[in-house]
């Protein structure tokens, strides 16, 4: 029974987030809380041998090889309670707390009570291109992906992604046109690309990026699993997206697009659910899941915590490649 009320609790909460975010034909109005939004994902019942599996030492260049490697389950982002949780005698609100937080606390029957901060769907799976077309279609959206015109990953250039988002539906206006107006019908996006002579980071790649012209008349962005924000690098709001500090060295300008997102191809592509594929690992222990939407906070749900889990993986991927062992440990809980 109690499975039956959360899954009609998550289509009820999946009707609401899906209702139209603006006028269908204006520019989208901005609300940021929507796509930022961050929940609580908790797990009841959960045995103390469970919850302290940790891969924790892989860090710290652990001598252990990696067929000994077991995945930890809490955090479902993260590598180890005992290091990044809060402990039971911790006072948290969940509302006021950064994205990432986390707490334990014992149960009288031996088992935990565990919780976890982290942005929803919105935020996870989306990108600058959904974000700046109006859209939330749970991966991330591509130029040209539905229209039948493929991007070159690796030789990327402004040609080919106008040839996208044409084919996509839009069209091209001017700068002008972008900067002193408002359309009829639909609302203005700029596009942006990073050459590879711009890379400056580790694995970089050629890439695109997207804002869009709000309501308001000014222009916000998303990047990626970031969450939209209506300022640049800088904390500037964005009255000129050619003159706004963009983060990911996004340097030659491709042009600006009307778009009327409703008429659109809108092709995506799949983006691992990282922290749905950790409840689902919950559910198979059998343990009692709950997932639950909190009050926006602007103030810590609208932070970059993307950026950190970026580089925490890194260090993963780069202890991996230098050949340095893995290490399990099972720290005791307090």
């Amino acid at each position: 029974m109690a499975g039956h009320y959360h899954a009609a609790a998550m289509l009820a909460l999946l009707a609401l987030i899906c209702a139209p975010l603006a006028s269908a034909n204006g520019p989208p109005q901005l609300d940021l809380a929507r796509w930022n939004r961050a929940y609580k994902y908790t797990a009841k019942q959960v045995p103390a041998a469970l919850l302290s599996q940790s891969n924790a030492a892989m860090y710290d260049g652990g001598s252990a090889s990696h067929d000994n490697y077991v995945e930890p389950m809490f955090p479902l982002q993260g590598y180890d309670v005992q290091r990044q949780c809060k402990g039971p005698k911790a006072a948290v609100n969940p509302v006021q707390a950064k994205l990432g937080t986390c707490q334990y606390k014992p149960n009288k029957d031996g088992t935990f009570t565990y919780w976890e901060k982290q942005p929803g769907d919105w935020s996870r799976l989306s990108n600058c291109y959904c974000y700046a077309l109006d859209t939330f279609k749970g991966g991330w959206c591509q130029p040209g992906a539905a229209s039948g015109v493929p991007l070159e990953q690796n030789s990327m250039t402004c040609a080919q992604l106008k040839k996208a988002v044409l084919a996509d539906g839009a069209v091209e206006v001017t700068r002008k046109v972008a900067l002193n107006s408002q359309p009829a019908a639909g609302h203005f996006i700029a596009m942006f690309l990073r050459p590879q002579s711009s890379c400056n980071f580790v694995r970089c790649q050629p890439d695109f990026h997207f804002l869009r012209k709000d309501a308001n008349g000014l222009w916000s962005q998303k990047g990626g699993e970031s969450p939209a924000t209506n300022r640049d690098a800088q904390g500037q709001l964005i009255k000129d997206p050619q003159a706004a500090k963009l983060q990911g060295q996004y340097t030659q300008m491709c042009g600006y697009f009307r778009v009327e997102p409703a008429k659109m191809k809108i092709g995506t592509i799949p983006v691992p659910n990282m922290i749905n594929n950790g409840l689902n690992k919950w559910r198979s222990k059998n343990l009692q899941v709950s997932v639950e939407p909190l009050q926006y906070n602007a103030e810590v749900d609208a932070a970059d915590a993307a950026t950190d889990y970026a580089m925490l993986q890194q260090q993963m991927f780069a202890l991996q490649r230098s050949g340095r062992k893995l290490l399990v440990q099972k720290p005791q809980l307090s």
